[in-house]
């Protein structure tokens, strides 16, 4: 009688325990254990916070060896337990996190090819830190217990390597059906049932390579070809296709007659009106053209492929015999004998393949920071303690800037200090917080088509599982994701063959001044390569440039903004009276931007050549003080 009460007691239990279906799709946890919460569309299971209340409940007879049902003949066998296989515990390498903050890039110059080993940083912490750091506030925010591991219900937020690369590019991802289940399985290397964070944040080293990217300028100057055109047609007035010193000296006249608003300077919509007014328009390369061979490439040190040897032979084996010889070098006299590994003075395919084992030309660390100030390219000690051999051609060009010269070639480097790499804005969030002063939503609250995601995110913005959302709970996830896109940084590398508009305008700001326009012949006849008595289009070389920035800010760079963008006309040297009287900021001043008389002018210009420069009028700033002494 009492064993058949226990059994009438158990039975039920015993028969519950064995039939009800896992619920949880992901974790596979039972429902006997699943907390519920009463959703639009009727209950629901909710995954517990610990896998641990959700253990499958042991069978009763585990609990009662020898219990047999009625009718049952045989003693139910103790199940075997099941073999685990324990592996040691991951641990990340600290030094490989998949960051590519080492770049080569290689400048095929005309007569020399050009590797420039480049180590791009941010500045303050590195950007390994940083990386980790954001990582570790990810990792937190799916730790719902605290424990410093994830369980297979809190690894179901987390998002694949596709996901996170959509966060870090628009500071909004959510995880898709499949994700938490295929990325727990990737992400526990040792088997133990737990993500560690070093486990986490290998998991997500095919995202941190994307920290980082070297990509090839999206940028193209439409407009180059055809006001190069028009300017030769504007300046050369015998019409033989070259520019002579006179021709050149005698375009200033140009001023009297193309100056439309009367600032002293001639901008590119004045001097061709027809290409800017939809006369000519931008000029395009025709489709049935080869494409061009591209000047700059870059690829990380290890990773360089031999199809660069076939683009070194097709720009410098100039007798298509595929070797190179002396005359053709382009490695310089270093780089030669290592490579002629037989002294016969020419190169093979098979010497040349030993060239990415060579050190690089220049080593160029490029810093990017919060402020100009920050942002930095300097040139590197060689590890051997030796000096580059294209080291002379290196100089720095203020904050973030410098300028390598090979040849009459140049590549233009730059660090830009965006607008806040690391402090800006979120930005605006699709998302809305519909708790109509309560503090809090509920999946009641969402219940329209244009809630759609947030009913999708809902589960991992509940960071307590308590059925609601909290306005704690929501601004903790919108700043978690958008601070992702803080982090990306972009190399952007070009060599565009400049307009001959560019050359002309030495100070960059989209317009050619009278002493520009003076110091032309002087400024493009070392640019010529053949003739020296005439200026030819063969002074338009290719022009390397080198730009590093917050990705955003690098793809937004649009190069024909430089003929159409009114320039900034504030002059910001010299004292403060010649800086309120340059009223175009040309940084020098005219007779008829100068307020005091002819005299006083012609004893401040003391070279009399009509214009005031910072350096005269710092001059004579210096002279009054002192006689007022």
């Amino acid at each position: 009688m009492p064993r058949a009460a226990i059994l009438a007691i158990l039975l039920p239990t015993v028969c519950a325990a064995q039939t009800l279906p896992a619920t949880h799709v992901f974790s596979g946890l039972d429902a006997t254990s699943a907390r519920t919460r009463i959703e639009r569309d009727g209950r629901r299971p909710y995954a517990p916070r610990s896998e641990a209340s959700a253990i499958r409940a042991a069978p009763a007879f585990e609990f009662f060896p020898g219990l047999k049902l009625p009718g049952q003949k045989e003693v139910p066998r103790q199940p075997a337990p099941v073999i685990r296989v324990v592996k040691p515990t991951f641990r990340l390498p600290e030094a490989d996190l998949g960051i590519a903050d080492v770049q080569d890039v290689l400048f095929f110059a005309e007569t020399r090819l050009v590797r420039m080993r480049v180590h791009l940083k941010s500045a303050g912490d590195p950007l390994t830190n940083r990386w980790t750091e954001h990582l570790r506030r990810y990792f937190d925010f799916l730790d719902r217990d605290g424990n410093g591991e994830l369980n297979r219900y809190e690894a179901e937020f987390a998002l694949s390597n596709a996901g996170l690369l959509q966060m870090l590019q628009t500071g909004y991802a959510y995880q898709r059906p499949d994700d938490g289940a295929r990325a727990f399985a990737e992400m526990d290397l040792d088997g133990n049932e737990r993500i560690s964070f070093d486990e986490f944040a290998h998991y997500y080293s095919p995202s941190a390579g994307r920290v980082i990217s070297a990509q090839a300028s999206p940028a193209r100057d439409p407009y180059a070809e055809a006001l190069t055109d028009e300017l030769f047609k504007l300046f050369d007035t015998d019409k033989d296709g070259k520019l002579s010193r006179a021709e050149l000296k005698d375009a200033e006249k140009l001023f009297a007659t193309l100056d439309a608003d009367e600032d002293e300077c001639l901008s590119a919509p004045e001097l061709a009106p027809k290409i800017f007014e939809g006369g000519l328009g931008p000029r395009s390369r025709p489709t049935t053209s080869p494409a061009p061979q591209q000047p700059m490439l870059a690829f990380h040190p290890s990773h360089i492929p031999d199809t660069v040897i076939e683009t070194i032979l097709a720009r410098y084996d100039k007798d298509k015999n595929l070797r190179i010889s002396k005359s053709e070098n382009p490695f310089g006299d270093d780089g030669f004998r290592a490579l002629d590994r037989h002294g016969n003075g020419e190169l093979t395919v098979t010497e040349l393949l030993a060239w990415k084992d060579l050190p690089p030309d220049l080593e160029i660390e490029m810093v990017v920071g919060t402020r100009p100030e920050d942002s930095t390219v300097r040139l590197l000690p060689r590890a051997d303690g030796k000096s580059a051999p294209l080291a002379a051609g290196f100089r720095p060009a203020g904050d973030g800037a410098a300028v390598f010269s090979i040849g009459t070639q140049t590549v233009q480097l730059s660090s830009n200090s965006p607008r806040g790499v690391y402090g800006q804005q979120a930005r605006p969030s699709i998302l809305e917080f519909p708790d109509k002063g309560r503090g809090f939503i509920t999946e009641r609250d969402i219940a329209g088509p244009e809630f759609q995601a947030m009913r999708i995110l809902f589960d991992m913005i509940d960071a307590d599982g308590d059925g609601k959302i909290t306005r704690a709970e929501y601004d903790r996830f919108l700043a978690l994701q958008a601070s992702f896109t803080r982090l990306p940084l972009s190399l952007i590398y070009s060599a565009p063959t400049p307009s001959l508009f560019q050359l002309l305008d030495a100070n960059g700001d989209g317009r050619i001044s009278v002493r520009e326009m003076r110091s032309a012949w002087a400024r493009l006849i070392p640019l010529e390569p053949v003739e020296k008595d005439y200026i030819t289009r063969a002074a338009l070389q290719p022009q390397g440039a080198l730009r590093f920035g917050r990705s955003a800010d690098m793809f937004g760079f649009n190069p024909t903004t430089m003929y159409t963008q009114p320039p900034t006309r504030v002059s910001n040297r010299g004292p403060l009276w010649f800086r309120k009287f340059d009223r175009n900021g040309d940084g020098e001043l005219s007779r008829s931007e100068f307020p005091g008389s002819a005299a006083e002018f012609d004893r401040i210009d003391t070279d009399h050549d009509g214009y005031i420069t910072v350096e005269e009028a710092e001059a004579a700033d210096k002279k009054l003080r002192a006689s007022k002494k």
